[in-house]
């Protein structure tokens, strides 16, 4: 959900392109109770935010049934047609819509959590997962590195498996090597650590 609140916010120029409809189940009788229902879901995982966009209650479960929802939550794409598509991740809704600008990109990326795990992994193979992982291009500034004496097969003395926001897990990782991160059109680019973002 905290994804879908992003994918809503941030691509308010798109809004005629898409529209994010959330269906709770019967298991509340109205608003209220659904208000407070999520309350700590909303304190713990949606940085304290309302939902953004409509929500719907489906007290007697036949839209759950219509659409095929086993779980909670279950994330599913219907075409401008009405068709049913089938379930989606946040990924295959975005790609659906214009690419934005790198800069906004690179912001929403930094901040949003991404499950990696890493055991003494090399630079270059970590930086490649987590590029991956947050779906943004990262890159070695293969100059600035040789001039600091560091080689992209430099193992990383990192042990770690977690989910933390891409801008910790560069800074934990980089750390080790003194190496810091900077933003330009392309992406990020991994240099020493003189100019460090945090």
């Amino acid at each position: 959900m905290p994804g879908l609140i992003d994918l809503y916010e941030t691509r308010e120029k798109d809004r005629d392109k898409f529209e994010i409809i959330a269906f709770h189940d019967g298991s509340v009788k109205d608003f209220k109770e659904l208000d407070e229902k999520l309350k700590t879901v909303k304190k713990m995982y949606w940085r304290d935010r309302d939902l953004p966009f409509p929500v719907l209650l489906d007290s007697t479960g036949q839209t759950i049934k219509d659409y095929g929802v086993r779980a909670f939550p279950t994330t599913i794409l219907i075409d401008p047609e009405g068709n049913l598509v089938g379930e989606a991740r946040e990924e295959q809704l975005e790609a659906k819509l214009p690419e934005l600008p790198m800069p906004i990109r690179l912001a929403k990326a930094l901040d949003k959590n991404v499950t990696y795990s890493l055991d003494d992994p090399q630079l270059d193979h970590a930086i490649q997962m987590l590029s991956m992982m947050a779906r943004i291009p990262i890159r070695l500034d293969q100059e600035k590195l040789k001039a600091a004496g560091v080689l992209p097969s430099a193992r990383m003395p990192y042990k770690m498996q977690g989910l933390v926001s891409l801008r910790s897990a560069l800074n934990l990782l980089l750390d080790g090597l003194d190496l810091g991160y900077d933003q330009d059109d392309k992406g990020l680019v991994i240099t020493s650590r003189k100019k460090r973002n945090r």
